[in-house]
């Protein structure tokens, strides 16, 4: 309100109420949870019959009461005489007129516009009063007061706002993939985005509002919820960037949903765009726990950006007052970036992956398409981390760039029509094969697969088994060789076991029996988890065991010699179409969109594993999930997850 009202004044006038649900206390028709001090048809005014079409504000009620129509303020449709107007909004107040003024709002009473109770264009003609008790929107329900508290892993206290205003409040952030609101009498807003059991049943103080796809309420939750002792202590120092995760809490199968969390403006096509990528990778890979997918629109005003950056400091843990400030720079800078951070614990006594933040920052030249390509990537890094570590980080990142030259071309509108298309051109540095051979034309006699692919440098600190070399290369080493070696193993696993292309790449991904990446069972072999790197990973332990029996091989040894060996022969560097061949005998472009077209099998023992903490031992196929202990966030100064690009 006052002189700097973000919506404007459109027709003055009369104040008609909501009715709303009717909350304790008894006269609230707004159904804000505070008691109207108002006089039936008397209200106070920040905007009236805005239009949606000219309103900076947003062209729903969630973005209105988002960007604009903040608390005590209730954004509706507009009542006007002849009834409700929904391409329009008002946000008003029921407050009393001394305190419409302080706020420099226009306070309007009942003889300006003749009051009405209806909230609705339908209601005023609707004599029937009991037909306008749980007057809320369309897709919800509300239970009242006492049904219990929907639990999530979200939790997330957005605001104070009760009913239908705390939905929108909540709707706003969390969009789709909201499924519950819960609010108390002090008008404190949660925000869920599942229901999975109930808390507090019988509290009178506790009010309840699902989708009306929830039909029946579930059961209560069980004493264990409200256990927050997992017995860990903290885990000590370690170095500050690249340090290995040895352990991860996530779990992946097809019942896990990715939350989705969005600057205020976000553009909705870029969302969908980002959806897509997320959804074709899950339908190949599963679904990770613990996820939360954060968009954020490029070059927005500090506001838009404010309830992201609360929700992502509350996930990860993190309280200090420059929390999300690089987040948010970066998106208000043009954007252009993705990459997955991570959320680290302490659990069992060791440091443990526990949530996977992953961020999504288009530029303005950035479409859908470029999105759902930059998705594919990133979610690929999501279920990478549910395998724990320490891995291999040639593993890490040239997988997600062969599942971009994979699944990419399935995209609508793709930059690629083809797998051997986009090796050639794509990979998002110039053209993968391109770049393996620049990186061994700078030098060829240096192993560069061999000596620098396992292990990403902390600034000056490397392991030694890097030697002597030339400055890295991340670019080329992690990305593009990462990806050629991956499709080399994928290619070699097949010569040895003959399954087919298409078959071996879903081995690869998706198989605890035959494949890569649901084999690597711990425990790791006994390497410095603090300060260790992949390297350090004993021969039949680990990421190296895993590989190794996916290959058929003893050992890991004999598949980097090859590698090696098909980039540079007598000291000469394979030609484009001769690395090109070495890998289309197995991933010809039928085979690989042959792998794209088949649905993973979720039903299976191998989506059943229990999450890879210090806990569990000897995990495999056929051992039952369980449940890790609630982890105790790691310390604010302690050092971040490395972020996966």
């Amino acid at each position: 309100g006052g002189d700097d009202d973000p919506i404007g004044l459109g027709q003055m006038g009369g104040c008609p109420h909501s009715v709303a649900f009717y909350a304790t206390p008894e006269n609230d028709l707004d159904g804000d949870g505070v008691e109207d001090a108002a006089a039936e048809g008397d209200c106070c005014i920040n905007g009236y019959g805005a239009s949606f079409a000219d309103s900076s504000c947003g062209n729903t009620l969630a973005e209105v009461t988002a960007n604009c129509c903040w608390s005590p303020f209730v954004a509706r449709y507009s009542i006007q005489p002849d009834g409700e107007n929904q391409n329009a909004f008002d946000c008003v107040s029921f407050i009393s007129e001394e305190d419409c003024n302080a706020l420099g709002a226009l306070w309007s009473d009942d003889s300006q516009m003749a009051g009405q109770c209806q909230h609705s264009a339908d209601a005023t003609t609707d004599d029937n009063s009991a037909a306008t008790d749980d007057n809320v929107p369309a897709t919800t329900t509300n239970w009242g007061s006492g049904a219990g508290w929907c639990y999530s892993s979200l939790d997330r206290e957005i605001g104070s706002a009760t009913g239908d205003d705390c939905w929108a409040l909540c709707e706003a952030t969390y969009g789709a993939s909201l499924v519950a609101v819960d609010w108390n009498g002090a008008s404190e807003c949660y925000c869920q985005s599942a229901c999975e059991c109930l808390m507090d049943v019988g509290d009178s103080d506790g009010y309840l509002m699902t989708v009306d796809s929830i039909t029946a309420l579930p059961d209560e939750c069980p004493a264990s919820y409200n256990d927050e002792d997992d017995g860990s202590s903290w885990c000590g120092d370690r170095r500050d960037c690249n340090a290995p995760a040895a352990y991860s809490s996530l779990t992946v199968n097809d019942d896990n949903e990715p939350l989705y969390v969005q600057s205020t403006g976000f553009p909705a096509a870029l969302r969908a765009g980002a959806e897509t990528g997320v959804d074709l990778t899950r339908s190949m890979l599963g679904t990770a726990s613990d996820t939360r997918i954060y968009l954020l629109e490029p070059n927005g005003a500090d506001d838009v950006y404010s309830a992201l950056i609360d929700d992502y400091c509350q996930f990860v843990g993190y309280d200090w007052s420059e929390c999300g400030d690089s987040e948010r720079s970066a998106a208000q800078s043009g954007g252009g970036q993705y990459y997955l951070s991570g959320k680290e614990s302490c659990v069992c006594g060791e440091y443990t992956y526990a949530g996977a933040p992953m961020f999504m920052m288009p530029s303005t030249s950035d479409d859908a398409t470029m999105v759902a390509e930059r998705a594919i990537h990133e979610y690929t890094h999501v279920v990478q981390k549910a395998s724990g570590g320490p891995m291999a980080d040639w593993l890490m990142e040239g997988g997600a760039v062969f599942n971009e030259c994979w699944l990419g071309p399935e995209l609508t509108g793709s930059y690629y029509s083809s797998f051997s298309q986009c090796f050639q051109y794509g990979g998002g540095g110039g053209g993968i094969l391109n770049n393996v051979r620049q990186l061994y034309l700078d030098d060829p006699t240096v192993p560069w697969f061999t000596l620098w692919a396992n292990d990403r440098c902390c600034g000056d600190d490397c392991p030694s088994t890097h030697g002597e070399g030339q400055g890295m290369q991340d670019r080329y080493i992690y990305y593009d060789l990462g990806a050629f070696a991956v499709a080399m193993a994928i290619t070699r696993a097949d010569a040895k076991f003959g399954r087919g292309g298409a078959a071996t790449i879903h081995d690869f991904w998706t198989s605890a029996e035959r494949g890569f990446w649901r084999r690597t069972d711990i425990p790791y072999g006994p390497i410095d988890h603090v300060n260790g790197w992949p390297s350090d990973v004993p021969e039949g332990s680990g990421w190296r065991g895993a590989l190794a029996a996916f290959l058929g091989d003893a050992t890991t040894a004999d598949f980097y010699a090859s590698v090696e060996a098909t980039i540079v022969s007598d000291g000469v560097v394979a030609t484009t179409a001769e690395l090109l061949a070495a890998i289309s005998g197995t991933l010809s472009d039928a085979a690989v969109a042959a792998a794209a077209q088949t649905q993973t099998d979720f039903t299976t023992c191998e989506w059943s594993t229990a999450a890879r903490t210090a806990c569990n031992e000897g995990l495999g196929c056929g051992v039952a999930a369980t449940a890790p202990p609630t982890p105790t966030p790691a310390a604010s100064d302690a050092a971040t997850a490395p972020a996966l690009a």
